[in-house]
């Protein structure tokens, strides 16, 4: 890749890691406010609530943040559906290893949010990241391949530009 490609690939994971934080914990705020005003609270409640508010915002930030112009609209929803759901694999694993790892005593609860936001962030980021660095690999071999057919743009260094100014200019 060209310096500037690996500038917006940096820009773009950035920007996949800001949208997804961001979304999810817009989630996590509305769900819980509607959870404690219209639901019963209890440890099981918080946790599914959690992983569900947590898993879809930060699956969508993170397509969010991975979106071209260039693309069709069925991509766009495929790779938010599966943004989604690695979201949510992600909160769902985060969880169990919060629960088990991270044990602070007196602050029940919080140890578990803090292993569903960093494995909901891990795993969807992790996908559009990658698919973004699989299209830049085959775009390079694609590239390389044509070059190496001996097929460029024949238009860019065909001199017709140069000729119509000399022509222009009679």
């Amino acid at each position: 890749m060209p310096p500037v490609g690996v500038a917006a690939f940096i820009f773009r994971v950035c920007a996949n890691i800001f949208f997804s934080a961001m979304l999810g914990l817009v989630c996590w705020i509305v769900a819980r406010l509607i959870l404690i005003s219209f639901f019963e609270f209890n440890a099981d409640n918080d946790r599914l609530t959690s992983i569900i508010a947590v898993g879809i915002g930060t699956g969508f930030g993170g397509s969010i943040g991975a979106f071209t112009l260039g693309i069709s609209r069925t991509v766009v929803a495929l790779r938010s559906l599966l943004g989604i759901g690695v979201g949510l694999l992600g909160a769902w694993l985060g969880l169990i290893y919060g629960r088990d790892v991270y044990i602070m005593p007196g602050m029940p609860g919080i140890p578990e949010l803090g292993g569903i936001v960093r494995g909901a962030l891990i795993a969807s980021n992790a996908l559009p990241v990658s698919l973004d660095l699989w299209l830049a690999g085959r775009n390079y071999l694609q590239r390389r391949a044509r070059r190496s057919e001996g097929v460029t743009n024949l238009s860019r260094y065909s001199g017709r530009s140069s000729q119509r100014r000399r022509d222009d200019s009679i």
